[in-house]
């Protein structure tokens, strides 16, 4: 929420990542698709659900006031509403859910957290990224990471809690870092790309 209401404040989609954002919405859809269908405790996946609903208003937001072409926006609405009704629907297997949610670990590092951590640093700093954002993600993980540990005996909702916790705690610390350095009104805190 935090992220929406900076976003909204602001008007600007400055230093955020649109293949980030879509990238984790799928590996959301994947993640309460895959634990939807094994039956897991929605403590277990609800965050991936808040986290889902989320994203999709920041990409309504990144459409509004980003540069991202029709074309773009078309195939994105297109893409994540298909998806999540195939996987929703029951349309693909287990075995390739389960393909799905053990590649998800790689997606959202490879195409939603890293993408962003490299932008952050190539940039000088996170942009309109949102500390509050970036710690309630944190403390969702940790939750995760606890109810998956606790309720769910399965190693691949295991490494995908760990992992996202600690690319997640990376943004924090980028997000943290920035504000002090606008603080401290010291360093670079955004050049534009």
């Amino acid at each position: 929420m935090p992220q929406i209401v900076r976003i909204y404040k602001s008007k600007s989609v400055e230093g955020l990542s649109t293949m980030a954002f879509v990238n984790e919405t799928v590996v959301c859809i994947v993640n309460m698709a895959y634990n939807l269908r094994h039956g897991y405790p929605f403590s277990s996946y609800g965050d991936a659900a808040t986290c889902g609903v989320q994203n999709t208003v920041i990409l309504g937001l990144m459409f509004r006031h980003g540069s991202i072409s029709n074309r773009n926006k078309v195939l994105i609405t297109v893409g994540l509403t298909a998806f999540a009704a195939s996987l929703c629907f029951g349309v693909c297997s287990d075995a390739l859910l389960a393909q799905l949610q053990a590649s998800s670990v790689l997606l959202l590092a490879l195409g939603g957290r890293l993408p962003q951590i490299w932008m952050n640093i190539k940039n000088g700093g996170s942009g309109e990224l949102s500390m509050g954002s970036a710690a309630l993600s944190v403390a969702g993980n940790l939750g995760r990471l606890f109810t998956t540990l606790t309720l769910v005996d399965d190693k691949l909702v295991l490494v995908a809690s760990v992992s996202q916790l600690l690319l997640n705690a990376i943004l924090l610390w980028q997000t943290a870092q920035t504000a002090w350095r606008k603080k401290q009104g010291t360093g670079p805190v955004y050049k534009a790309a």
